[in-house]
């Protein structure tokens, strides 16, 4: 087959096994994101095309839930213990066609050679759509950046999009916006096995989560923001807890202990910037070993140390001090 097909059509053929013949209720993003108005008609439409095709018996069964198996097994008098793949054998020798169909009416898509191979050659579709964080491009747009570098690997055309969006989201000092591709950029280098240099990005995203700017940073909102700093138990900057498993998780993949991650990390950090920190580049490390150790204590007193120190840093900046001055003149 030499058509190429739209990538909403890719993405359907991803998602097609999950479907049965007869179903109306799909997830809203079909017709919100991709104009999908009418999935089980598109659906047909691939299977007319020979992308997709009907499953058989066997395969509705293997479809099943294990407790539908067992329910329908006991019910004709027959063992209901092993494996799924022992309940949809013992079902197919022990139980009349008939019976089965009646219990299990619903048939399943199955992707045939040709939709598998579409899959195959469209990897960069589902990738898009699964990556919910990844606004700046659609499965349309990166569709056609990837088709017109042919010559390029998909993932290289979106690592590349990534530092655009950096570099983009620094000069318009979108701070939260920075710190969340920063992050994708950290999971995608993971999904290479890359997992040092996936641990130094995510160094960075941890920095801007315990800074005080967000996004539109205006001196104006300092006292706002500062009241946010101490005491530690009702802090806005904190590690977010999943951050703070997967920073431990990759750890252990590459193999270095408590002391080669505080070097990376500080290593990593001493290239990060932020318009006003509240920690230091260390103490940003320490919080995230602390956090893990549950050391409340000693995370109380350097939230403590840190908010006085940035009301007094506030308080004696004349940049500040000049900066609202002259915008109060204009």
């Amino acid at each position: 087959m030499s058509e190429r097909l739209r990538p909403d059509d890719v993405l359907l053929l991803y998602f097609a096994e999950s479907y049965t013949t007869d179903r109306q209720d799909f997830p809203i993003y079909w017709s919100r994101s991709y104009g999908a108005d009418d999935p089980q008609a598109a659906l047909a439409s691939l299977t007319k095309r020979g992308y997709l095709r009907i499953g058989d018996l066997p395969e509705t069964l293997e479809a099943q839930p294990g407790s539908a198996l067992k329910a329908v097994l006991k019910e004709q008098g027959q063992k209901t213990t092993g494996r799924k793949a022992d309940l949809v054998a013992r079902a197919l020798d022990a139980i009349p066609s008939q019976v089965l169909k009646a219990a299990f009416p619903q048939s399943w898509y199955v992707l045939t050679a040709a939709g598998q191979k579409v899959l195959d050659d469209n990897p960069h579709i589902p990738y898009v759509h699964k990556t919910t964080h990844l606004d700046s491009v659609d499965i349309y747009s990166l569709d056609r950046m990837v088709h017109a570098e042919s010559s390029t690997q998909w993932r290289n055309i979106v690592w590349r999009h990534l530092n655009e969006q950096v570099v983009l989201n620094a000069r318009r000092s979108d701070w939260g916006l920075l710190r969340n591709t920063r992050h994708l950029m950290a999971e995608f280098l993971a999904e290479e096995g890359r997992w040092a240099e996936a641990i130094e990005i995510l160094a960075e995203v941890i920095y801007y989560d315990l800074a005080v700017p967000g996004n539109g940073f205006d001196v104006d909102v300092i006292p706002i923001l500062a009241s946010r700093i101490s005491p530690y138990d009702t802090t806005s900057l904190r590690v977010p807890p999943g951050l703070l498993s997967k920073l431990f998780a990759w750890r252990k993949k590459t193999g270095l202990d408590d002391d080669g991650l505080r070097e990376l990390m500080l290593t990593k950090l001493q290239d990060t910037h932020s318009p006003l920190p509240v920690f230091t580049r260390a103490e940003v490390v320490q919080i995230v070993f602390w956090e893990r150790d549950k050391a409340t204590e000693a995370l109380a007193d350097l939230y403590e140390a840190a908010d006085k120190r940035f009301r007094a840093a506030y308080e004696q900046s004349p940049n500040l001090e000049s900066d609202r001055t002259a915008r109060e003149l204009r």
